[in-house]
C-alpha cells in the first residue's frame, strides 16, 4: 500500500520511477506530478480536452458506462485515467511497451485504488506483440505512430482492435511536401490517376536511438507521415468517416506556437470502423438480445428483495443473508478491496449466471434507482403487479434520474398495461421511453406488435 500522508516516501517513489514526461496527476498533500517541459504539460492537458469531445461528439454519455476503452502507448497512464474518471467506461485499458514505464502507470492505479475491473495495465506493443483479438469500442494512439518503422501494419492491427470508434494523435511532415514536384516523381501512371491526381502522400524516415522513454521502443528507422499519407494508409486498413479534428493549422496555434524549441507539426483525426452489411445485421441482433436479457431477466427474488429492504432502511447491512451482503458491497464498494472480494464472491461461491452477474455489475452508478428497478422487474416476473406498478411510478417521479433506468421504467409500464390490454396507457409510456433512448431496438420491435393491436381494437 502507498501511504499518501508519508509525503517524505511519496516524493523518493515518485522520483525514483521518473522521468514523468506524459502526465500530470494531482495527488493531494500538496504534491502534484508534472512535466515542467514547456510544450508536454500544455500538449497533454489540450489533448485531454480534444479526446473528451471528439468522444462526445459520438456517444451520449450515458452509454458510455457500457463501453470499453483502450490506449495504446499509455506511458503513464494519464489518457485513460482522465477518461475513465470524465465517462466512466465499463472499462479502460492501457497497453505500453515499456516495463519502466508501466510502473509508473501501476503506481497510479495503486494510489487511486483503481481496481483491475475498471483499469488495466498491460505490455504490448502495437508492431512487435502483433495482432490481438481483444476489442475496444473505443480506441486512442497518442503520440505512437511517429516512432513506429511500419505504418501500414500497426494500423491494420490497431483496426483489428477497434469496435467502433478510434482517435490518433501523431506528429506529421508539413503538407506543403505533398507537391507537384512529389507527383512528378512519384509517376502517377496508374488509370486510377485520372479522377485521383492528388491521391498520394509521403513519409519520412529518420533514426530514433531508444534511449528516451519518448522515442522509439528499440533503436532503428521510424517514419513520419504527411496528413495525406496517413488518410490513405486508414482508408486502406478499413476505416471509415475518416475527420481531421484538429489540423496542423489548428495544433500550431493551439499548442505549437513558433516560438518553441520545436518546429513542430501534428495532427488529431478521429475515424469509425466500417461495418458490412452482415455486420450490422449481426450488430443489430446481438443489441436486441441484450436488451431482452436486461428487461426479461431477474436477480432472484430473495436477493433483489434484501437489497432493496437494504437500500430503503428496512434492513442494515450486517442482517442481509451473504448473497445479499455480497450484492450491496461489491456495488457500493466497487473500487476498495472490499469491493473486489465481494465480487470475486459472486462470482465463486454462487450460482448465479453470467446475465445475473451482468446485471447486478451494472447497479454501482446509481445504485438505489437500479436496485429499485430490479426489484420491480422481480415482482412483474412473480406477477405481483400492483407492487410492482408501485415502485415503478414512484421511479418515474426522480428527478435526474438514472437514464438507463428511465427508458427501461417506461418500458416495462407499457408492458404492464399491455398485458392488461390498456393499450393507449401502454401506447403513451412506450413513446416515453422511445424518447428516452430513440435506439431501443426491444421498444421499436414492441411498438410494431403493439401498432397492430391498436389497430384491430
Amino acid at each position: 500500500m502507498i501511504d499518501i500522508n508519508d509525503k517524505k516516501k511519496l516524493i523518493e517513489k515518485i522520483n525514483l520511477l521518473g522521468p514523468w514526461t506524459h502526465g500530470y496527476f494531482e495527488l493531494g498533500n500538496g504534491i502534484v506530478i508534472e512535466d515542467n517541459d514547456d510544450i508536454q504539460k500544455p500538449r497533454l492537458l489540450k489533448f485531454k480536452k480534444y479526446f473528451k469531445e471528439i468522444i462526445r461528439s459520438h456517444y451520449q454519455k450515458e452509454t458510455l458506462e457500457d463501453k470499453t476503452l483502450c490506449e495504446i502507448g499509455c506511458y503513464t497512464g494519464y489518457f485513460v485515467f482522465e477518461m475513465l474518471k470524465c465517462f466512466n467506461f465499463m472499462k479502460v485499458t492501457g497497453l505500453e511497451p515499456r516495463e519502466r514505464n508501466l510502473a509508473k502507470a501501476r503506481f497510479i492505479k495503486q494510489l487511486f485504488e483503481l481496481s483491475d475491473q475498471k483499469f488495466e495495465l498491460r505490455e504490448y506493443d502495437i508492431l512487435n506483440s502483433g495482432p490481438t483479438t481483444e476489442k475496444y469500442d473505443v480506441v486512442l494512439m497518442p503520440g505512437v505512430l511517429h516512432h513506429l518503422d511500419n505504418h501500414l501494419n500497426a494500423l491494420q492491427n490497431l483496426y483489428s482492435m477497434t469496435r467502433e470508434l478510434c482517435i490518433i494523435e501523431t506528429l506529421v511532415l508539413p503538407g506543403e511536401l505533398n507537391n507537384d514536384q512529389s507527383r512528378k516523381y512519384l509517376e502517377l501512371k496508374d488509370s486510377f490517376y485520372k479522377d485521383n491526381h492528388d491521391y498520394f502522400g509521403l513519409v519520412g524516415y529518420k533514426y530514433e536511438s531508444g534511449d528516451l522513454d519518448g522515442s522509439a521502443v528499440r533503436g532503428g528507422i521510424v517514419a513520419v507521415p504527411t496528413v495525406k499519407a496517413l488518410m490513405m494508409m486508414l482508408k486502406h486498413v478499413g476505416f471509415d468517416d475518416i475527420e481531421i479534428y484538429k489540423s496542423e493549422e489548428d495544433l500550431k496555434k493551439e499548442i505549437y506556437h513558433p516560438n518553441l524549441y520545436r518546429n513542430t507539426t501534428g495532427v488529431i483525426i478521429s475515424c469509425t470502423k466500417r461495418k458490412t452489411k452482415n455486420e450490422k445485421n449481426l450488430i443489430t441482433a446481438n443489441k436486441l438480445n441484450i436488451e431482452k436479457n436486461e428487461i426479461y431477466t431477474s436477480l432472484p427474488y430473495s436477493i433483489i428483495a434484501e437489497v432493496y429492504a437494504y437500500t430503503v432502511g428496512k434492513k442494515q447491512i450486517n442482517e442481509l443473508a451473504d448473497i445479499s451482503r455480497w450484492v450491496v458491497v461489491s456495488q457500493e464498494q466497487y473500487s476498495t478491496p472490499e469491493g473486489d472480494v465481494a465480487w470475486k464472491q459472486l462470482g465463486g461461491e454462487t450460482d448465479l449466471s453470467i446475465d445475473e452477474l451482468c446485471i447486478i455489475a451494472t447497479l454501482k452508478h446509481a445504485f438505489e434507482q437500479k436496485v429499485a428497478f430490479e426489484y420491480a422487474k422481480a415482482l412483474y416476473q412473480k406477477e405481483c403487479i400492483e407492487d410492482c406498478l408501485s415502485i415503478l411510478k414512484k421511479l418515474i417521479t426522480v428527478c435526474n434520474l438514472d437514464w438507463r433506468t428511465v427508458y427501461r421504467t417506461y418500458f416495462l409500464l407499457s408492458l404492464i398495461y399491455y398485458d392488461r390490454q390498456e393499450y393507449n396507457n401502454s401506447s403513451d409510456y412506450l413513446e416515453k421511453s422511445l424518447r428516452a433512448y430513440p435506439n431501443f431496438l426491444l421498444a421499436k420491435n414492441f411498438s410494431e406488435k403493439l401498432s397492430d393491436k391498436i389497430r384491430c381494437t
